[in-house]
């Protein structure tokens, strides 16, 4: 890693002290939670990604029932479904950021967040994406779905993104809402694509089977 690669993130200059006072409300929250996970030893913080990977791997194995229990129209029901691609994916992301290497910043530690680190984490996400659809050309009632490797995608950038964020001094509420927003609408954006594409093609695109 780079010298400069460990002073800027993505969005920006990398934090100095993080700090309560930085950010109130969401921010100091949100922090706090990344606080508490970083607190495990690292052989446990490996855990927790690898049985969410396993847990995604096993949930596509089987049938899709895409609103058990529930009278929704197709349309509806088949985009709720594919909003669960940005949303597990977006997790996904989140575990493996405690892997990162870790710096003692104000009253907490915090992971010292590069370009090259969010650069990691995201390929991986992407590449487990494009791996579990492969998977799943050979899962009964499944199509495989360049569109959901997107919706992976954009998931696992919104949750980067507000990481990067939390990992400025300068990080507030307003500018922590706006990334929630924007990352919401994209994946919102993202599962429509996929939910349209679906239903246009009568499956997602994919390069073979």
């Amino acid at each position: 890693m780079t010298k400069g690669s460990e002073t800027a993130g993505p969005l920006g200059p990398a934090a100095g002290p993080l700090s309560p006072a930085a950010g109130p409300d969401a921010v100091a929250l949100l922090r706090a939670v990344g606080r508490g996970l970083l607190r495990a030893p690292r052989g446990v913080v490996w855990v927790l990604p690898l049985a969410w990977a396993a847990l995604l791997w096993t949930l596509s194995s089987g049938t899709p029932d895409l609103a058990p229990g529930l009278a929704l129209p197709e349309w509806l029901a088949a985009l709720l479904f594919d909003l669960a691609h940005p949303a597990a994916f977006g997790l996904l992301a989140l575990f493996l950021v405690p892997l990162l290497p870790r710096a003692p910043l104000g009253e907490g530690r915090w992971v010292r967040w590069s370009r090259r680190g969010a650069a990691a984490i995201f390929s991986a996400v992407v590449a487990y994406g494009i791996v579990d659809e492969f998977h799943q050309s050979f899962v009964p009632g499944r199509v495989p779905s360049l569109f959901d490797v997107i919706s992976d995608a954009t998931g696992a950038g919104a949750v980067l993104a507000v990481v990067a964020y939390l990992s400025r001094s300068d990080a507030r509420r307003a500018g922590l809402i706006q990334r929630l927003a924007l990352g919401a609408v994209a994946s919102l954006a993202a599962a429509s694509l996929s939910s349209l594409a679906s239903a246009w093609l009568g499956g997602g695109l994919w390069l073979s089977r």
